[in-house]
């Protein structure tokens, strides 16, 4: 449990450094609230990717498997009912 706190809380702290960094050009609030939601979305996401790599036993930080992973460069997705799509690094998709 301690542990889980201290990880909570390091979170955080990091999370304030990203909402600390000046300067900030919005000046419409409901940009500035978009700015924070989007750091805390990436906060989480790191977090999450962070767990299913300890858990997969995969011993990457989650900014090392993002730049493992930039060197993919074809990608096949196969979702239930639907047919088998494959798409490239640049975004094009092929449907197979």
């Amino acid at each position: 449990m301690n542990k889980e706190l201290t990880e909570v809380e390091s979170g955080f702290r990091q999370l304030k450094d990203v909402m600390a960094i000046r300067p900030i050009y919005h000046q419409v609030e409901s940009r500035v609230k978009a700015h924070l939601f989007v750091a805390a979305i990436t906060r989480l996401v790191q977090r999450l990717l962070s767990r299913r790599l300890k858990e997969a036993g995969v011993d990457l930080s989650p900014s090392r498997a993002m730049e493992a992973l930039s060197t993919v460069r074809l990608l096949t997705f196969r979702l239930e009912g639907q047919a088998e799509r494959r798409g490239d690094a640049g975004g094009a998709s092929t449907h197979g």
